[in-house]
């Protein structure tokens, strides 16, 4: 859908300038027919080459569904692009990467290339040669003879020429495409802007290979922690285990495809079904101690975690996460603790130093009066700097309210636990997930015994699954993954509760200038910007989104046609009316449309990306409105 809308390109040049002086024709009905005069102007050529140029992009994006190695993918897209019918390419190219440890190309994809250019363009620096160079300038580079620029010769290498096409992703710098051409090869106004959408396309390429292999090294790490780690639907069926489930749980267990009927104990099983799941739905988290069986019989005592989540907030619980650790040795510093309270100190304090995680004693003014090694260690304290000093001492202000609690529930019911952030010594925090227990008798100077873990590393991949599903890192704002989600269900209410629905989807006019100008930095601050200016225009039930590249999207519930005209219209203003250093002032065009009961998701985001290519066409910086007509 997005290959469709480059202004830059020659067909659109010729068709904007041969359109008349710009006037204001922001919701005009004559929209349609002056299409169709654009239309009739296009020479025959001119469609078969656009349709050329798109089919190649076309097959380009389908290779993301391809389940083979990345190298292959862009072997595939060389051979694309040399049976190009307009486009005089010989039949040589290569795709280097950029090394993510250095200012270095590295060759990944070649075709018929010389031998020797094989070693001698494996690596290539910044600067050096030609490929070299567009990656330092981020600009495309032509020369249609070798020449001084051209470093990398060998003995007999014939005259020719290059097309050298950074390749730029919104995290900046992701490779060249290097395209050979005939010497003395006179260029096209179309092929510059081509390879630019090429280059856009393999961006988004390269990046979903990327962000596959990090899926991968995530779940690496989960199965290198001896946690358990699992993953269940709403009827507890099994999709994920780490290894350490699969350790505790039992090798033998084929666990994938299992429930928790069948993996856990009956009493743990329906402990679970009835009580954790039903509780984190309602409470978003269900935490407690229970004991789990190994296949040898024997027993494990775990603190075990159940998140609910949720495809969207407020919305219906799509899986389940459980985390569970083995607390045996902190249950053993527990009745080491209850030893304590009957004066066998030195047994104590030889148990508690061999712990995993910290202990620490406080007395009924919540003064600490015993600690482990790993209290002292973790916190960068000495023991002398830790007499008489407080619990409260040592949180935030914040967090003064919850200790005080811990202590109250402690006292009052036995057992108590809390997550709180420890300060060290040095006035960094770590996050602590602390269990407390009380000890009664009045022989005791000590009222509270607890253990607490390093729960760092959970609190951030916790942070960064929620991040990753739903947000636009660059903006802010949701990403499209999420607004199509939106919208799929705003059309699924439509069966139970027919309610308007409408959307708008715009595009910055010359944003690719905006670029090339100043830079991929200005070009992020300016997105970030229509961001923030955008969202001051919406209401409460407005979900905006980047849709892909400069093109973002409103969805609007419960909103009409003529609402949507006067929402697109502020928002198309404002952006109008703000100015940018450097940029200056910028422009969008937009389109807009209802959904109708008669069609589904796909025919409906046709509509309004029909509608903003025709605002583009038209002169920009204007709204052209999609209505809905039966097939």
């Amino acid at each position: 859908m997005n290959s469709r809308k480059n202004p830059e390109s020659d067909s659109f040049d010729k068709v904007e300038a041969e359109l008349p002086a710009k006037q204001d024709t922001s919701l005009s009905p004559g929209i349609s027919s002056l299409g169709d005069n654009i239309q009739n102007d296009l020479s025959e050529s001119e469609l078969r080459t656009e349709r050329d140029t798109q089919e190649v992009l076309r097959k380009i994006l389908s290779l993301t569904l391809e389940k083979i190695p990345l190298e292959e993918k862009l072997d595939s897209v060389l051979e694309l692009l040399f049976n190009i019918p307009w486009f005089a390419l010989e039949r040589k190219g290569s795709v280097f990467l950029c090394d993510e440890n250095s200012n270095t190309l590295r060759l990944v994809a070649k075709k018929y290339l010389a031998p020797i250019l094989k070693d001698k363009c494996a690596n290539v620096a910044f600067g050096n040669c030609l490929c070299g160079k567009a990656a330092a300038s981020k600009t495309l580079i032509f020369h249609n003879h070798v020449n001084k620029d051209h470093e990398t010769r060998f003995e007999g290498m014939p005259d020719h020429g290059h097309y050298c096409q950074p390749i730029i992703s919104a995290k900046g710098l992701v490779g060249v495409l290097n395209l050979y051409v005939s010497a003395g090869h006179t260029p096209k106004p179309i092929e510059a802007p081509f390879l630019n959408s090429v280059a856009d396309t393999l961006a988004g390429l390269i990046e979903l290979d990327k962000a596959k292999m990090a899926q991968q090294r995530l779940i690496t790490l989960l199965d290198a922690t001896p946690d358990l780690v699992t993953i269940t639907d709403r009827e507890g069926k099994f999709h994920y285990c780490n290894n350490g489930a699969k350790h505790i749980l039992g090798e033998t267990h084929d666990t994938e495809h299992q429930s928790v009927s069948g993996l856990y104990p009956n009493a743990v099983a329906r402990l679970l079904l009835d009580v954790a799941y039903p509780y984190a739905m309602e409470e978003g988290v269900w935490e407690d101690e229970i004991i789990l069986s190994r296949p040898d019989g024997s027993k494990v005592p775990v603190s075990q975690l159940v998140i609910a989540h949720r495809n969207e907030p407020g919305g219906e619980v799509a899986y389940f996460s459980t985390v569970a650790r083995d607390i045996s040795d902190r249950k053993m510093a527990e009745i080491a603790a209850q030893t304590a309270e009957l004066r066998e100190r030195n047994f104590a304090n030889t148990l508690i130093n061999s712990m995993p995680g910290i202990f620490f004693l406080i007395d009924e003014n919540g003064r600490l009066m015993r600690w482990n090694s790993n209290f002292e260690h973790a916190l960068g304290y000495a023991g002398n700097q830790l007499h008489k000093m407080t619990l409260l001492q040592l949180v935030r202000d914040e967090d003064c309210s919850k200790i005080e609690k811990f202590r109250i529930d402690t006292r009052a019911t036995g057992t108590s636990s809390v997550e709180v952030n420890l300060f060290k010594r040095d006035a960094s925090c770590i996050p602590f997930f602390i269990n407390g227990m009380r000890l009664d008798g009045s022989e005791t100077d000590v009222s509270i015994i607890a253990t607490g873990i390093d729960i760092s590393y959970r609190c951030h991949l916790e942070k960064e699954l929620r991040e990753h599903a739903t947000i636009d890192v660059m903006t802010g704002a949701f990403n499209r993954r999420k607004m199509e989600e939106e919208i799929k269900n705003e059309i699924q209410k439509q069966v139970r509760n027919p309610t308007p629905l409408s959307l708008a989807m715009f595009d910055i006019d010359f944003f690719k200038r905006v670029n090339d100008t100043h830079g991929h930095d200005v070009g992020d601050i300016l997105l970030k910007q229509i961001t923030a200016l955008t969202r001051k225009q919406l209401r409460n039930n407005d979900i905006l989104a980047r849709w892909g590249g400069e093109e973002f999207m409103i969805l609007s519930s419960v909103t009409t046609l003529d609402g949507m005209k006067i929402l697109a219209e502020r928002v198309r203003r404002a952006i109008e009316q703000f100015h940018l250093d450097l940029v200056g002032n910028v422009t969008v065009s937009m389109g807009i449309g209802e959904y109708h009961a008669d069609e589904n998701q796909t025919s409906l985001l046709k509509r309004i990306d029909d509608a903003l290519y025709l605002a583009k066409k038209s002169g920009r910086n204007r709204i052209v409105i999609s209505e809905y007509t039966s097939e």
